[in-house]
Parts: structure tokens; sequence; C-alpha cells
């Protein structure tokens, strides 16, 4: 009786009971029918109680009260409970009276994510795969279209039966091999992969290294670094490599005109500012030092650094004082000039020679520097006819007293020139 007034009909047992309640006293004092609907009745109204979702769960609900009103009423049908209020809930969410302990539930609309009430993400996944519907995020893989013209999606596994075409032709054999990871793959065979030498970092390609430092960098391990270019085409005018600036035109080539095979630094893609053919540079504009003037002409120092000098300048000019100290005879050597001036000079230093006064005033004239103090030997020219004369006391195989040679005396002014016996001891000072 209880399930037909729950489940099938529990209208009707609720108005029987108004009915009996109102009606009839002498029903429910003198008749066990009526008075068993009214219990059923009554239990109904506990067992059948809807769903709740609020902002509270206050004491009583119906005829069930707590004790204690500050307690909540909690539970549905015949199982409920007096419970103390809980947590406030979070946003987008209400208390569920009908939970044993009013839990807090997502309203309409939102769904729990790690207890956070929300809206569902957006369902674009292909058919096949996962959708997480807190985070939107796809996973696994989408099913294969298959048919034509209108392809469908199917699942499962791919089966191929009969020939697999490519543009109508069939595709035989397959592909064997391995490789490296970041190494290009190259083909060592007809079907099969193997590694090149061509190294990719993500961001620039290297030959020969792991480790490019350039859009392309390439090492060579072999006793030369080389890159060759060979024009095999006739026809073609340029063989060489050509520089660009943000895809502007061409603005520098250096290579080799295939014309008269000169090599040829280009400006422009008209200019040619360098020709070197048959052992014969030509430059269009040969810019030189500052400094240039009529009748100068261009000399180079000890270390090869050009300038322009006057006529005058094109003379030897200070390098250094020996190391030891000479008489007349050059330590009884008696060498002579022999071992003072040109290649073989033992004394000065191949390519030196003993300075003359001339070579001294040049250097002062020309922008050289001599030393500020010192006594030192200088050649003046050829053995004199008489004694005394000074004559570089005989051609420094003399070291007689009264033989005689010049000398310069350097200051910070430059020095001046004497003459001295061939007995003293002095520094010679060297040109080149």
């Amino acid at each position: 009786m209880r399930r037909l007034l729950n489940k099938s009909h529990p209208p009707l047992a609720i108005r029987d009971l108004r009915l009996a309640i109102r009606h009839s006293r002498f029903a429910i004092s003198y008749s066990p029918f009526a008075l068993s609907a009214l219990l059923l009745a009554i239990s109904y109204l506990f067992s059948a109680t809807p769903a709740l979702a609020a902002t509270s769960c206050p004491s009583p609900r119906g005829s069930f009260a707590c004790s204690n009103p500050t307690y909540w009423v909690c539970g549905s049908g015949g199982d409920l409970f007096c419970k103390s209020p809980p947590p406030a809930c979070q946003n987008n969410a209400s208390y569920d009276c009908n939970s044993p302990s009013c839990a807090c539930t997502c309203n309409s609309g939102y769904i729990n994510c790690s207890g956070v009430c929300q809206v569902p993400k957006t369902n674009n996944c292909q058919p096949g795969q996962s959708f997480d519907p807190c985070t939107g995020a796809c996973t696994g893989y989408g099913y294969a279209l298959v048919g034509t013209p209108t392809p469908t999606v199917q699942s499962g596994n791919i089966n191929i039966t009969g020939q697999y075409l490519v543009n109508g032709s069939p595709v035989t054999g397959g592909l064997t091999g391995s490789g490296t990871a970041n190494y290009l793959g190259k083909f060592t065979g007809s079907t099969a992969l193997g590694t090149s030498l061509f190294f990719d970092s993500g961001v620039n390609i290297g030959l020969r290294t792991t480790a490019p430092g350039y859009a392309l960098d390439i090492r060579d391990p072999g006793i030369t670094a080389m890159i060759r270019i060979v024009n095999d085409d006739a026809a073609k005018k340029w063989t060489g490599i050509r520089l660009d600036r943000q895809g502007l035109l061409e603005k520098w080539f250096l290579g080799m005109s295939d014309t008269d095979d000169s090599f040829r630094i280009r400006r422009g893609g008209l200019t040619d500012d360098l020709i070197i053919n048959a052992g014969v540079v030509q430059m269009a504009g040969f810019k030189l030092p500052s400094g240039a003037a009529d009748g100068y002409v261009l000399t180079s120092d000890p270390t090869g650094a050009g300038s322009w000098r006057p006529l005058s300048c094109g003379v030897g000019k200070y390098d250094h004082l020996t190391a030891s100290t000479y008489n007349g005879n050059l330590n009884g050597t008696a060498a002579g000039y022999s071992a003072l001036t040109g290649t073989n000079s033992t004394i000065c230093g191949a390519g030196s020679h003993i300075c003359t006064p001339d070579e001294l005033l040049a250097t002062t004239r020309c922008g050289g520097t001599l030393p500020a103090s010192g006594n030192v030997w200088v050649a003046n020219g050829p053995p004199g006819f008489t004694s005394p004369a000074a004559n570089d006391c005989s051609g420094f195989t003399t070291a007689a007293a009264g033989s005689y040679g010049a000398y310069w005396e350097f200051s910070a002014s430059g020095g001046r020139g004497f003459a001295t016996t061939c007995d003293q001891g002095l520094k010679i000072a060297c040109c080149k």
C-alpha cells in the first residue's frame, strides 16, 4: 500500500486524507481502513521531500524540527538530520538541503572543477578525442576521415588492402635506417636513411660543428679551409660571392670575371673598385695617406707604415746603436767598411749600415727620433790624403792615436759633429 501511494498515486492519497480529516470523524474513529490511509499519508509527507538547493536549510522542515533552533535540517525522505550550519558556500554554489550534511553544490550551468564552480569550457576537440570541460584541453587522437566525396569520421585501426597509391602510382618498399638527434638526415641507399654532416641547432646550421655561431657555420678539419665555387657553364660571366643587405640590390661582389679570369671587387653591381689581372693591380681610386705634396715620395718606417716625405727624405734614417763600443780598427778586427755596411754588416746587422751625418740630419728633418745624449762613431767619407785629417780612421782599419775619425754628439736639439782620435772606444750609430 505504501509503494502504491508514494509512486503510483500520491495526489490521490493526500486528497483522501484531507477528505477523511474534514468530513468523516466517524471513519477515523471506527473505520480501520480510514486510519491506515491517514498513517500512510503522513509517512508519504516525510519520505517524498523534493530536492532543495538554497542559501540555508533552517529548522523546522515540515513537522520535523531540531531541538536546537540554530541547527539546520539536512537529508531527504525519512532520513533527516539536525546539523550545525556548514561553512558558507563559494561563488556560484548553494546548499543542498537533501544531502546528509547540507553540502554545497554548484548552481545550474556551473560545474565543480577542483573545488571551484565555473562555467564549462567550449568543446573544440576533434571527434575521438577526450574533452576536459574544466580546462578545455583535448587529449588522445582524433579519428581518421574515410570515404569520398564526403569523408566520415571513423574510429579503430586502419587496415589497407590492395595497393597504396599516391597520385595514381603504387607505393612500394619502405624506408629503413636511423639518424642522430639534431642532425639532418641523408639517404645512404635507395631506401635507407642515415646521418649527414649538417647539424641543426634550432637557430643556426653547422657543417662539421655542433656549435654553429652563425646562420651557416662551416669548419674544415684538414690543413686547409676552403670553399670551392666552380663555374661549369661557359655562358656565365661571374663566379663568386654576392653580398646584399636587407633585401636590397647587390652591394658588393667578390669573385672572378669569367671573360678574362680577373679577380674583382665590384660595388653596387657596376663599379669595379679593384681588379687584379696577370699581376697588375688596378683601383678606381687609390687612396694614400694624407700629407701628399708636390715633389713628395711615399716611404715606410721600420714597421711598414707608409707616409709622405720630401724627396730629400728618401735616404737612410737612424735605427739603433750597437750594444758594444768599438775603437778605430773595430776592436782589432780591422774589418773596415765591409763590416759596417750592406747585407753583410756584422756589426750593425743585416740590412743596416753605419750612419752618416746627412742621415742623422734627415732623421730629424723627416720626423724621426734620435737619442737625447751620447757620442757615437759616424761615417764621414773615404780616407783623407794627408794625416792627421779625419778619414774614418783610415776606413775603420786603424786605432792609432794619430789618426782621426768623425763622431756625433747627441743632444736634445739633435746633436752636432766632431772629430776624435781613433783610439777612443765609442758605440756606432746604425741606420736603415
